[in-house]
């Protein structure tokens, strides 16, 4: 992704001489319709995530970014301070876990409703938070309160939740889950003086 905007980003500056031209010899309604179709081709790309000082909270939110993009699921996140006190590795693994359900939810929704997946990270002295709020078709904590894989191939799945777990022991930190409505509310404690 990161590549195909620097490429649209490196082809712009030829396709703007072009738009000059038109403009220039006043063919307007060429210009209008050629700016349209510049218009289209950047609005393809979301906005890529600023450096948050986690390599990987970066590449979960670029992946993530992609996915949803792909998927029709509209992403947004907000990341309060710098979240380096945790190993990029274990978050980055933690947040791609907790992305891949929230996409997987939000593909079981009814296309005609909206599918969201949101992050926000709070960075404070002592602990890193991060709340996941993804769509849901159904209640999962009536129907799946243990939060296990449904997947049939149980040899090769479900490892998501006890990575997640994992890691969450590591920072001696705490786990909570909740419904609201549509959606399905997760909030993780990372201490950081684990």
């Amino acid at each position: 992704m990161v590549r195909e905007v620097n490429q649209v980003r490196h082809d712009m500056r030829g396709k703007l001489d072009v738009l000059y031209c038109l403009l220039d010899k006043g063919n307007e309604k060429e210009a209008r319709a050629y700016m349209e179709d510049l218009y289209g081709a950047v609005c393809r790309y979301s906005e890529l995530p600023e450096d948050t000082g986690n390599a990987g909270v970066n590449a979960a939110l670029i992946r993530a970014s992609q996915e949803c993009r792909d998927q029709g699921i509209r992403f947004h996140f907000s990341v309060l301070g710098s979240p380096e006190k945790i190993d990029s590795m274990d978050i980055g693994m933690l947040l791609y876990h907790l992305f891949q359900n929230g996409i997987e939810a939000c593909m079981e929704v009814n296309p005609e409703k909206e599918r969201r997946l949101e992050l926000v990270v709070l960075e404070r002295k002592d602990e890193t938070e991060l709340q996941v709020v993804n769509s849901i078709r159904h209640s999962v904590l009536l129907e799946n309160p243990d939060l296990e894989s449904q997947k049939e191939d149980r040899e090769y799945h479900g490892f998501g939740m006890t990575d997640i777990y994992r890691i969450i022991r590591k920072y001696h930190g705490e786990y909570g889950c909740r419904e609201e409505e549509d959606y399905f509310v997760q909030t993780i404690i990372l201490k950081h003086d684990a």
